[in-house]
């Protein structure tokens, strides 16, 4: 196996392993999805932290209204009437207008809270520091165990216009954003996660590697 200590900027992201019989291809491709993995649950965790205080997100339409605004507008939501906390909830006023204010009960707020923490330890660069590797399916389970937690809190789902569902489906609007790595042929942002140089000493790094384990002849 080779193993890989990933970094930006000479900041520790996380420790990663891959067969040395694996591609450089491959083996970028999958560094990217598990960073790409971190983001992700970076973002879903911190509107977990406003969904807890503040519940789920208005229509985009009436976002930033106040109530006698939207009333004028005679606007109906039939998301925002179904979707609401299991147990009862209490009114919390989202001060940008954003989220509708019925905040989950303290205790789903604490299942909340213990799930997002639960979600950043795991890929919380100190597990650099503590030798452990991050994975796909770890990523993935963190992904899942996040969702199960919403899930719970509100049965019927979010409303499909809530950034978290969108995250969970993949359907999240990361134009004009550098929050990803991307491996496709969509030209890279202006200042690109990692740059070319960067890959470049990556990939030499994991040749080389591959290279020393090979079995020399007899």
């Amino acid at each position: 196996m080779v193993q890989l200590h990933i970094k930006k900027n000479d900041e520790s992201q996380f420790l990663f392993d891959i067969s040395v019989n694996t591609s450089v291809d491959d083996c970028y491709s999958s560094i990217v999805m598990i960073y790409n993995g971190r983001l992700k649950i970076n973002r879903i965790c911190r509107e977990m932290d406003l969904l807890k205080e503040y519940g789920t997100m208005y229509h985009p339409n009436v976002i930033g209204l106040n109530e006698q605004q939207i009333k004028e507008m005679k606007f109906v939501d039939e998301w925002d009437k179904n979707c609401v906390p299991s147990g009862e909830w209490l009114y919390n006023e989202d001060p940008v207008r954003r989220r509708n204010g019925k905040q989950p009960n303290e205790k789903m707020r604490r299942i909340i809270t213990t799930a997002v923490e639960e979600a950043k330890a795991l890929i919380s660069k100190k597990q650099v520091q503590a030798g452990v590797f991050l994975t796909q399916k770890k990523i993935q389970d963190t992904l899942d165990m996040l969702q199960g937690t919403i899930m719970t809190i509100y049965p019927t789902n979010l409303p499909p216009y809530d950034v978290i569902r969108q995250e969970f489906e993949n359907g999240e609007d990361l134009s004009g954003s550098q929050d990803s790595m991307d491996v496709s042929s969509v030209p890279p942002p202006k200042e690109p996660i990692m740059s070319n140089e960067e890959k470049k000493l990556m990939m030499l790094h994991a040749y080389k590697r591959q290279e020393e384990l090979k079995p020399r002849p007899a």
